[in-house]
């Protein structure tokens, strides 16, 4: 596996963990509205089910989803190290933009343009130190 190949996996995963968060959230509301169903105290015409179940079931997906996310946070935190390891700043810094903080506030992915403009310098520089941060990631425990 090359650097690239390595760190855009990361990224999709990262990606992956990004809408696992927003599943949570989804799931965290659901439950706060089950909750809400099981313990409003009206009368009920037609026949009550218990609802507990449901909310366990709720439970166990967000704690399921919570691991995976456990798992993203165990590779960065093993991206980041490697990062650190690059002796150039301009290139750990490429690289943070193109794969760890590589959204920006909407939450779209950064362009090349938008990576050199934080650098700063050009397009055609940023994708040059990019290529150059590659050859220097440390693969070699992978």
């Amino acid at each position: 596996m090359t650097a690239k190949e390595y760190l855009k996996a990361y990224a999709a995963t990262k990606d992956q963990a990004d809408a696992i968060e927003e599943r949570i959230t989804q799931l965290r509301e659901l439950r706060e509205r089950v909750q809400a169903v099981r313990h409003n105290g009206m009368p009920k015409a037609r026949k009550r089910t218990d609802l507990s179940d449901a909310e366990v079931s709720i439970d166990e997906l967000i704690e399921m989803y919570i691991g995976k996310i456990a798992s993203y946070i165990g590779q960065e935190t093993e991206i980041l190290e490697r990062i650190d390891r690059i002796s150039e700043a301009d290139e750990r810094t490429v690289l943070m933009f193109r794969y760890v903080n590589n959204k920006d506030k909407s939450g779209k992915k950064l362009t090349w343009d938008e990576i050199a403009d934080k650098i700063p310098c050009t397009k055609r520089t940023a994708q040059y130190i990019h290529g150059r941060a590659l050859n220097n990631f440390p693969m070699d425990d992978l």
